[in-house]
């Protein structure tokens, strides 16, 4: 369970747990349990970092973040750097300050087109349409299924039309879950943008420190490209080299 700090904004806690879920889909089973865990990729072999453990029972223990496969291959190695958790945290600073030059930029931008690229409007029109004919199906099969027990009806017909209805309501079901996944998605993109926003509006002046909160509302994921090429990309689109 990943555990987020009772402090933590309501909007990010939901973001987190989005994340999460986006992040056991993603790998399973799903390990990690850090807030870098799946969020940072090896441009070379395309396979998340992870942390791996020096000297586990020593004074010289460290924990390092490395490509998972980095010794996948026998005697190939994959060639990417490794990094300690400060450095990707200093990476990660260093990006948002390139960020914040474009601060006000960023923002009236998002605000000229938000109403148009998050509205779900004419996809909620469609999911009601949608259910009201998944209620009428409904309707003529209870229909079908009254009469069939009241009266004589051929049951070769019975079946057909019973069978017609059923494929009818299962495939309006299918419609409506990917509506409604597509709607949730949408709704879940809006959340983190504005919440991107918001942290965006919040930082005055340069950022010092590395903050989880900074962290999980601003930044999508990271590749890596080299020991001094680490690109972030943040959560409305941009990518960053640090």
């Amino acid at each position: 369970m990943f555990l987020v700090p009772m402090v933590i904004d309501p909007e990010i806690f939901d973001l987190v747990q989005q994340e999460i879920a986006n992040r056991q889909v993603l790998a399973k089973p799903f390990k990690g349990d850090h807030l870098f865990s799946h969020r940072i990729r090896c441009a070379e072999c395309g396979a998340f970092y992870g942390p791996k453990t020096w000297h586990s029972n020593d004074q010289y223990r460290k924990v390092v973040w490395q490509c998972n496969n980095k010794h996948k291959t026998k005697g190939k190695p994959c060639p990417s750097p490794k990094f300690s958790e400060d450095e990707v945290k200093a990476m990660f600073v260093k990006a948002v300050n390139k960020l914040i030059g474009d601060k006000e930029e960023i923002i009236k931008g998002f605000k000229e087109i938000r109403d148009e690229v998050f509205s779900s409007a004419d996809e909620e029109a469609q999911l009601a349409k949608l259910r009201e004919e998944r209620a009428e199906i409904v309707r003529l099969m209870e229909q079908l299924t009254t009469e069939n027990a009241s009266r004589v009806m051929h049951q070769d017909g019975y079946k057909v039309r019973f069978e017609e209805l059923s494929r009818r309501y299962v495939r309006g079901n299918d419609e409506l879950a990917a509506l409604d996944e597509a709607i949730r998605d949408r709704q879940y993109r809006k959340t983190r943008t504005e919440l991107f926003i918001r942290e965006l509006e919040k930082l005055d002046g340069l950022v010092t420190e590395f903050s989880d909160e900074l962290w999980h509302s601003l930044v999508d994921h990271a590749t890596v490209h080299g020991k001094d090429d680490v690109r972030f990309m943040f959560k409305n689109g941009r990518e960053i080299e640090a």
